[in-house]
């Protein structure tokens, strides 16, 4: 088995270095580094990741004084193995990613129906943010950065006072009930205390506050979900 896997690592080897040797300049797909990095992956040679980069990650990047925003979702494995998914407004459509993390460092291909992309990059030493160059089509590489949003579920049971205009969440694992006065209550938008806005975003009935509602400010957006058996949750993410 040991000779089989060498056998297979040493063909590996020969193909790259003459797909290398031998690409014109109009020939991109293959390059050095490519290669080496592909000899790495096969042969297990990578150091082991230092974060987990598991998680929604809000991304930037910086071309032509244009700052472009994005969100991807990566699931890492225990060998530093990464898919996900990306929508970002440099590759339009949603864009699958597979790559590999290794050590504070990290090298993903995005693949949409638009095109593709080639991204490298670095993770912080608190694993909340990252940061590296993309290469898409012929243009130069492109700086970005990414921070890592943070998502934290609340669940318990409510009580909806029509009459006082009063939500009252109990939230589940501790003593505190929390009240909030309506100061607003139509089909798609209901406003608590005066200040915060929860707008629709599943069809309900008239004059039910049963459905998902959802709450968006600069830093961070809820999402709440009030069900018919008086239950809800409240998922809230934001960024470090």
């Amino acid at each position: 088995m040991q000779k089989n896997r060498m056998a297979m690592v040493m063909f590996a080897a020969i193909f790259l270095f003459a797909s290398v040797s031998f690409a014109t300049v109009d020939q991109k797909e293959v390059t050095l580094a490519d290669a080496i990095k592909i000899l790495k992956t096969l042969t297990g040679s990578y150091p082991p990741p230092d974060h987990d980069v598991t998680g929604t990650w809000v991304v930037q990047s910086f071309q032509n004084d244009e700052t472009r925003t994005g969100e991807a979702y990566l699931e890492m494995m225990p060998n530093g193995h990464v898919n996900g998914y990306a929508e970002l407004t440099s590759l339009p459509g949603l864009s699958s990613i597979s790559g590999v993390v290794h050590g504070v460092s990290f090298d993903l291909k995005l693949i949409a129906d638009s095109g593709s992309m080639i991204v490298h990059g670095t993770i912080s030493s608190d694993g909340q943010n990252i940061s590296g160059t993309f290469s898409l089509g012929d243009n130069e590489d492109v700086f970005w950065e990414g921070q890592r949003m943070t998502e934290i579920t609340y669940t318990g049971t409510y009580v909806h006072n029509a009459v006082e205009n009063k939500l009252i969440l109990d939230v589940d694992g501790n003593d505190i009930v929390t009240t909030y006065t309506i100061t607003e209550f139509t089909e798609t938008r209901i406003v608590t205390n005066h200040f915060m806005i929860w707008e629709r975003i599943t069809a309900g009935d008239a004059g039910s506050i049963v459905g998902t509602w959802e709450n968006t400010d600069e830093d961070r957006t809820q999402t709440m979900i009030l069900s018919d058996d008086g239950t809800f949750s409240i998922t809230m993410i934001s960024l470090p």
